[in-house]
């Protein structure tokens, strides 16, 4: 027989053991102070990642490209989609169609280096059914502004139909949405532009380019395109214009190109006597 004080240890002993064993199966509590670093790297990234910059698309086209062979037309459209810096984009081609071969956009290889050239190729024999066509620009592309093809140096050699090699007579790179006289890019033609052209005028192109008609000279062709599209895109006016025999900005402009033309003639005359 136990006397009570033993039985009062056994059930003392009891106790201990059943809190003990609770405490071990309990789990443990995490602090708010371990948690919170964890918590704020998850915010950083999210944060981070919605950050994004915001992509922007331009749309250019292969205008008025043509080659020396028979007069034939290269065409096409590209996407150039970039995010911060505009030379680290990526470019597609969206329609392509290069004469002389029966290749198109789906088995044609396109490289776009929107800082100085465009190539087309299909791997092959040129003899046989081979595609390689490289244009070079004279300036870089911009989001902005054209570029002229460099007629000096851009080539082609394409078989399939015959064999055709050469280079091309005229091409520009422009936005689809293309105001034709408009060297700076703000969608419209204005005196800024008959600037640009005047200061290129008799020479190649520069970077806000002048050459309207891709022949990769600045010369009266270009200015009468400018003159035909003068005033294009250009907002209304926002006071009544005034009235009076003012002359127009576009005979201004043959005033000055004349003057300029004089010029080069004089000039041209003194370094050959």
């Amino acid at each position: 027989m136990y006397s009570p004080a033993g039985v009062h240890r056994i059930e003392l002993k009891e106790r201990v053991d059943i809190v003990n064993a609770a405490k071990i199966s309990k789990p443990a509590k995490t602090s708010r102070k371990n948690c919170f670093p964890m918590i704020c790297v998850v915010c950083v990234v999210v944060v981070v990642g919605g950050s994004g910059v915001r992509a922007t698309t331009v749309d250019y086209r292969l205008d008025n490209v043509i080659m020396d062979s028979g007069g034939a037309r290269l065409t096409g459209e590209f996407s150039w989609t970039f995010g911060e810096e505009f030379e680290d984009g990526e470019g597609i081609f969206t329609s392509l169609s290069v004469p002389f071969t029966a290749h198109g956009l789906t088995d044609l290889e396109t490289t776009i280096d929107i800082g100085g050239s465009i190539e087309i190729t299909f791997p092959g024999n040129f003899h046989d059914d081979g595609v390689d066509v490289t244009l070079f620009f004279i300036h870089p592309l911009t989001a902005i502004t054209t570029a002229s093809v460099d007629l000096g140096r851009s080539k082609y050699d394409i078989g399939g139909n015959g064999f055709h090699a050469g280079g091309f007579l005229n091409g520009l790179i422009s936005q689809t949405d293309h105001t034709p006289g408009d060297t700076n890019g703000d969608h419209s033609v204005d005196s800024q532009d008959l600037a640009n052209l005047l200061g290129q005028f008799a020479q190649r192109p520069g970077a806000e380019n002048g050459d309207l008609n891709g022949d990769s000279w600045v010369d009266l062709e270009d200015f009468a395109i400018m003159r035909a599209n003068f005033g294009a895109g250009a907002l209304p006016p926002l006071a009544p214009e005034p009235t009076g025999n003012i002359p127009e900005p576009a005979s201004i402009a043959i005033v000055a190109l004349s003057g300029l033309a004089v010029f080069h003639r004089r000039r041209r005359r003194s370094l050959c006597a």
